[in-house]
């Protein structure tokens, strides 16, 4: 192939034109043509597939045969058609130490010939209502809700041109499984206290099972049902929720949480990072009363006082599920 190459060219009138810049095709084959009647306007691909060429000729009926093809660019310039190359989608995974707290950068995304201008997130963990949690901006912090589980996040990206990348990571929220048996697996040397051995999703679940063995807790756990998917959307959306969620360690008292519940009668932590649970507690009840929708807002006032007491009054896992029985 020669590029560049000046081409004189008869057409079907005997009449010579004169082109330049042309691309000179031998074909790899001296007895076979590279290309022949009615092959004209096709396009002309170089080993890294790249388009190059669009035929304008050839030489097909005697040897040595011969193609010519207009350069790609001069073709594009006269038609007056610009081609935009799309943006590379890519983005980085940072956690805290809560496990439960994602942070995403897109910051490594490119775009080599415009400007990205959206970039779309999607969470991968669907809700009981089957809806997707979604992001917009360059960076973005999600709080996943079950430990053990893979998800995997998707970012696009979109240029000023409208063009378009797309790339997706999988990642593991929290404690991987490790096993799902229930059964005990270890003793506390110094306290004989037993460690159950379940990953934590299981034993949330379980833990739900025990609490709704009496109408109290029925009734708790139809409320945390009820209202879960929007104090999720509220955390994770509504920048005054999350902003008070991280301040006051939430996604660090969560993790605390569910490594102290693994251990039967280990005592709930009061204060994480210097932040006393009441203190979040707090603080969360009033800016998802300001910021959620009216039935929630109503829930939290009903129940605010009995949740900050029991927390205040009971110091394990086993005391509060008794009170709540008792209650």
């Amino acid at each position: 192939m020669v590029v560049g190459a000046p081409v004189e060219v008869k057409d079907d009138k005997g009449n010579v034109r004169k082109y330049v810049n042309q691309i000179r095709v031998k074909p790899k084959d001296p007895n076979q043509p590279f290309a022949i009647k009615g092959d004209s306007g096709s396009v002309l691909i170089d080993d890294q597939n790249r388009i190059v060429g669009l035929l304008m000729s050839s030489k097909f009926k005697a040897k040595p045969y011969m193609s010519t093809c207009n350069n790609i660019h001069d073709v594009l310039r006269e038609m007056k058609i610009r081609i935009f190359h799309p943006p590379t989608a890519d983005f980085t995974i940072s956690q805290q130490t809560d496990a439960l707290t994602f942070y995403f950068d897109a910051s490594s995304s490119v775009d080599g010939d415009g400007t990205i201008v959206t970039y779309a997130w999607d969470m991968g963990n669907p809700n009981s209502s089957g809806a997707v949690t979604t992001y917009s901006g360059v960076m973005c912090a999600h709080t996943f809700n079950t430990p053990g589980e893979k998800y995997k996040i998707t970012l696009k990206v979109t240029d000023n041109n409208g063009t378009s990348d797309r790339i997706v990571k999988e990642i593991t929220v929290g404690w991987p499984a490790g096993g799902d048996t229930g059964e005990v697996i270890a003793l506390v040397p110094e306290t004989g206290q037993r460690v159950r051995n379940q990953a934590p999703a299981a034993l949330l679940s379980d833990l739900k099972a025990l609490i709704q063995t009496s109408e109290k807790g029925k009734a708790m756990a139809a409320l945390v049902e009820e209202f879960r998917d929007e104090i999720q959307q509220l955390v994770n959306k509504n920048r005054k929720v999350m902003v008070a969620w991280q301040r006051k360690q939430g996604p660090a008292f969560v993790a605390q949480y569910l490594r102290t519940i693994r251990i039967e009668g280990a005592p709930l932590p009061k204060e994480v990072n210097n932040v006393p649970v009441q203190q979040l507690l707090q603080h969360m009840a009033t800016v998802i009363e300001e910021e959620g929708s009216a039935p929630l807002a109503a829930a939290v006032r009903e129940h605010r006082l009995s949740i900050f007491n029991a927390l205040h009054h009971h110091n394990t896992l086993e005391e509060i599920i008794t009170a709540i029985h008792t209650y």
